[in-house]
């Protein structure tokens, strides 16, 4: 969690100063070749240019060091984890109703974290005020129940925090985030490395030190794919005359 971007400044500063004299020579070379290259023997310019060349990649790690140091605005307490997990979402009662979770609306998670979940599901938008509900899952024939707390709702995409109160809501949320049997599988899931796009994003990095503060790069997701619809689901749990009746799993078609 860092509120304000901030820049370790005690801990770059040597690769300032040498940074600094090497842009400083770098210029001077560039100056000479330019404005008295008719005044410079062969052996005087390829002495220049080679030097040159060495300043500019030396210069160029110099920078990529110093960005290093530069910590961008964070504001998730928790890292998302990106997991496609078919789920029901049950509305929590209204004071005065009978303590039972209603308008059950099968939705798919997007990512999920030890904070909350984001998930896909037919819902209106919603952006003022929170709406108690409980996330229901079946990881590997376990059913699940988390309250959670809908945040908002936009397009189809909400976005729950989880009302981690006891151990046993915490027990549950830790085998949602982590107990699956799929939830390892992407831990080594990294691209190929590929020079010319490693070097891009080194200039990437190192043209962040230079953008205005608070100024965020474009970084957009890749559009995906929409998800499918889950295709298990529970019916809502019923009391009938002091008895409570455990909703049927049903399986649909998606």
């Amino acid at each position: 969690m860092l509120e304000q971007e901030e820049f370790d400044l005690g801990a770059t500063y040597p690769n300032i100063i040498f940074a600094t004299i090497m842009g400083g020579g770098l210029l001077i070379g560039l100056f000479e070749l330019t404005f008295h290259y008719t005044q410079l023997d062969g052996i005087a310019i390829r002495a220049y240019a080679l030097n040159c060349v060495w300043a500019a990649i030396s210069l160029m790690i110099l920078l990529a060091a110093i960005a290093v140091g530069r910590e961008t605005k964070q504001v998730r307490y928790n890292h998302r984890i990106e997991a496609h997990i078919p789920v029901t979402v049950y509305e929590a009662p209204a004071e005065g109703q009978p303590n039972t979770y209603h308008n059950a609306t099968p939705g798919m998670t997007q990512d999920v974290s030890m904070g909350g979940v984001a998930v896909h599901m037919p819902w209106p938008d919603t952006s003022t005020g929170h709406i108690k509900t409980r996330i229901h899952a079946v990881l590997d024939g376990e059913e699940i129940d988390i309250p959670a707390t809908m945040l908002r709702c936009k397009n189809g995409k909400a976005v729950f925090t989880w009302d981690n109160n006891d151990l046993d809501t915490e027990r549950d949320i830790v085998r949602f985030v982590f107990g699956r049997a799929d939830a390892w599988l992407q831990w080594n899931n990294y691209e190929d490395d590929r020079p010319l796009r490693s070097l891009w994003s080194l200039l990437l990095s190192i043209k962040a030190l230079f953008r205005n503060k608070g100024k965020m790069m474009a970084n957009s997701r890749p559009k995906k794919k929409p998800l499918e619809l889950p295709v298990e689901r529970r019916e809502p749990t019923t009391i009938h005359s002091g008895q409570t009746q455990e909703g049927k799993i049903s399986r649909a078609a998606s």
